[in-house]
């Protein structure tokens, strides 16, 4: 898989991920997760339906940030079938 991707195909391959791969959550993401009281659940769905609006490439891996108007996760690809959930935030009113 040649990284980066556009935010089109991230976005896409998130999709396909979510139907047909695996996920994860780092340690850091179910760290930040608990502190900005939300669910697990709660990023997975928010992938199903955020747009990828960022893409950075930060400690030696391509991640893309995926937002709706609430909430966010950062997450990095391992691979074409596995999605690493890396980070969580609230966006701010």
């Amino acid at each position: 898989m040649d990284e980066p991707l556009t935010q089109v195909k991230a976005r896409q391959l998130i999709q396909e991920i979510l139907r047909e791969g695996t996920w994860s959550f780092t340690r850091h993401a179910r760290q930040r997760t608990e502190e900005r009281d939300l669910d697990l659940s709660d990023c997975v769905n928010m992938l199903r339906c955020g747009f990828v609006e960022e893409i950075d490439f930060t400690n030696g891996s391509w991640r893309y940030r995926v937002c709706t108007p609430r909430i966010g996760v950062v997450v990095a690809f391992n691979g074409e079938k596995r999605l690493v959930i890396v980070t969580t935030f609230r966006r701010k009113p």
